[in-house]
């Protein structure tokens, strides 16, 4: 939807669920990887670890490797990208397995979509978290594509040649961002409120 400005189809969503769903498997040497990194690392730390222990099966580096022309490299770029939306749930959900519950990990369920899969493998079984995990998700995500785009429409600025308009364009800027900020943190406090509740039940 960000990418066209439309709602997927319901073929259209089934076929890139199982796009994902075959591109999420783990090998178990990354999982052994994961298994032998210092539990006091920080999570990140071991994300990032965890990604780049990935780079000799990267699809974009062989395509470079075998001398691949450089307008056909966005494919392979789009291939690396998929793989590790796949990947990263599962990636996260061990390192959390491994740095809070003594690497005791949770196969993946099929059966259940994006969210809901990630709070199993992290061992959460009850509905209501899953749903406060799911919100907390749609946050974060809206939170960096907001960010992302605020990049772009900078990297654009300073490409044509608009600096001139920069003090304006800022402080338009800076009130947008405050209030989309309180907005997000309205979101957040409810789903910290949400979790709350949910623990005490």
């Amino acid at each position: 939807m960000l990418l066209t400005g439309e709602f997927p189809t319901p073929e259209e969503f089934e076929e890139i669920s199982k796009e994902f769903k075959s591109r999420a498997e783990l090998g178990d040497d990354l999982k052994q990887f994961i298994k032998d990194l210092p539990v006091e690392m920080h999570a990140m730390t071991q994300l990032s670890s965890s990604l780049l222990y990935l780079q000799p099966t990267s699809k974009f580096v062989n395509a470079v490797l075998h001398g691949t022309h450089k307008e056909q490299l966005w494919e392979y770029t789009l291939e690396d990208a998929l793989d590790l939306l796949a990947k990263i749930p599962r990636i996260a959900a061990f390192i959390y397995r491994h740095k809070y519950k003594e690497n005791e990990f949770i196969e993946p369920n099929l059966e259940l979509d994006w969210a809901g899969n990630f709070a199993h493998m992290m061992g959460y079984k009850d509905f209501e978290m899953r749903e406060c995990l799911r919100g907390y998700l749609a946050i974060h995500s809206y939170v960096s594509v907001v960010k992302e785009f605020l990049i772009l429409f900078i990297t654009v600025i300073m490409k044509e040649g608009m600096l001139v308009h920069i003090p304006l364009i800022c402080w338009e800027l800076h009130w947008l961002i405050l209030i989309w900020h309180m907005q997000v943190e309205s979101m957040v406090w409810q789903a910290r409120f949400m979790a709350w509740r949910i623990k005490k039940c």
